[in-house]
């Protein structure tokens, strides 16, 4: 196995390990996913869970630290935000129970929730990325032509990567993943009015993206 930190990003808390070249546990942390309220509904505290990250990080010590040669990402799949080509935030980093797309939801027909069901696998439901989407490109604050929907570890690995992609078992829960053709269905998202292109590539697992000194690393200022 590879020296490998694990981030996960959970609802209640972020776990974060090291393991070694055997697979063996050798550090671990358990911190408060940090969230706000934002008059609307619940977001994630970004600042602060970036310093979880990097705190977490800066204190191994440094022949651990050295050691280190990956580090596997993981989240909430209906998490998420807009994100720009420069990976400042272009909304809030929603949770995966916020409601605040839910009447986006609401007039859709049965044989239309027959359908994206069809497509996607899920029933219709708005803890599902694809209502908060829209509600986001509805209330976003400044130009989003450059912006791209990222699961909350999504972000996180474009801040270390300086990349933006989607991992598929992520990407399937956003209620826009056509299943069969492993891509956003340009028919469910226009059930809500959304571009397709708002979700960036799908890429498997096992391709690894490169981190360098030149990417923004967490703890990085986003607005």
């Amino acid at each position: 196995m590879t020296p490998t930190i694990t981030v996960d990003i959970g609802t209640t808390s972020i776990k974060l390990c090291v393991f070694d070249g055997d697979g063996a546990l050798v550090v671990s942390r358990r911190v408060a996913t940090p969230t706000v309220g934002d008059g609307i509904g619940e977001v994630y505290d970004v600042a602060a869970l970036l310093d979880a990250v990097r705190d977490f990080v800066a204190d191994l010590e440094p022949p651990l630290r050295r050691a280190v040669q990956r580090i596997a990402l993981a989240g909430v799949g209906e998490s998420g935000g807009l994100v720009g080509a420069d990976l400042s935030l272009r909304s809030p980093m929603i949770l995966w129970h916020d409601q605040r797309g839910a009447a986006l939801l609401r007039d859709l027909t049965p044989a239309q929730r027959e359908r994206v069901y069809a497509v996607t696998g899920l029933p219709v439901n708005a803890n599902y990325a694809l209502s908060k989407v829209a509600w986001a490109l509805a209330h976003a604050e400044g130009d989003t032509a450059d912006a791209l929907w990222l699961n909350v570890s999504e972000f996180v690995a474009a801040l270390l990567t300086g990349r933006r992609w989607s991992e598929p078992s992520l990407a399937s829960r956003t209620m826009a993943l056509d299943l069969r053709e492993r891509r956003p269905s340009r028919e469910v998202c226009a059930l809500l009015g959304v571009d397709p292109a708002i979700f960036p590539r799908c890429v498997r697992r096992r391709s690894a993206s490169r981190w360098t000194p030149r990417s923004r690393t967490p703890g990085a200022s986003t607005r």
